[in-house]
């Protein structure tokens, strides 16, 4: 490999030099960003806090696990309530998850017995509301025991793509199969474009019964004129 010299501007030869310039500092970023990555280590609670539900919020009964519904549950769990609930006012919005599974088999173990949530920690906050373990007809409060990991994982990073997400994350150690796991979370932010309107978006393709599906939308918009 050689370099050629023309006009006084030194060329990789077959490369113009902006291609070459572009490759360099993205090689640059990508090494940046995998040290960082790999020397940040996970931090307990970190950005996640814990507090009652907004007074908001509707509380919901979680329905009685139907007997024909269990041959039709993938992966050991059973999903009995997705509750969805949504406040937007004066440009900031809140989003709150309540969700309650049911561990089948042992495979539901895996999906029921850790809880993961990303958020993008410069505009997002992040609020546990509750944890429960339903077992034998009683119910156990888990969340003051309960230890949120948060770290940086860049998914597409081999791809060169950084999305800048974060991930909670914390394992249930106490689930056991037949238990019901309920927990919920509320997400505040700002979006960065169309601050003054609201939208959004719900699926209701599942490959495992649900329950009970709710999804509730709360709009309050103090308007001004000059």
């Amino acid at each position: 490999m050689h370099f050629c010299k023309n006009n006084n501007v030194l060329r990789l030869c077959g490369i113009e030099p902006v291609q070459f310039v572009v490759r360099v500092l993205f090689l640059m970023l990508l090494l940046a960003t995998s040290t960082s990555i790999v020397t940040s280590p996970a931090r307990a609670n970190a950005g996640i806090a814990k507090a009652p539900a907004p007074s908001w919020v509707t509380d919901l009964d979680i329905p009685e696990p139907l007997p024909e519904r269990i041959d039709q549950v993938i992966n050991g769990a059973y999903y009995l309530l997705l509750s969805r609930q949504i406040r937007f006012q004066n440009q900031q919005r809140t989003a709150y998850r309540r969700i309650a599974v049911k561990v089948t088999n042992r495979e539901g173990l895996e999906e029921a017995g850790h809880i993961s949530i990303e958020f993008r920690p410069e505009r997002e906050n992040i609020t546990i509301h509750g944890i429960r373990i339903y077992r034998d007809g009683g119910v156990t409060d888990i969340l003051d025991d309960t230890d949120f990991h948060t770290f940086r994982r860049e998914k597409d990073l081999d791809s060169g793509i950084l999305d800048g997400n974060w991930t909670a994350f914390a394992n249930l150690y106490s689930v056991r199969i037949g238990d019901i796991v309920e927990y919920s979370y509320s997400r505040t932010f700002q979006t960065i474009l169309m601050q003054d309107e609201f939208f959004g978006r719900f699926s209701t393709n599942f490959g495992s019964p649900v329950g009970s599906l709710k999804r509730v939308s709360w709009f309050r918009k103090i308007w001004s004129w000059l």
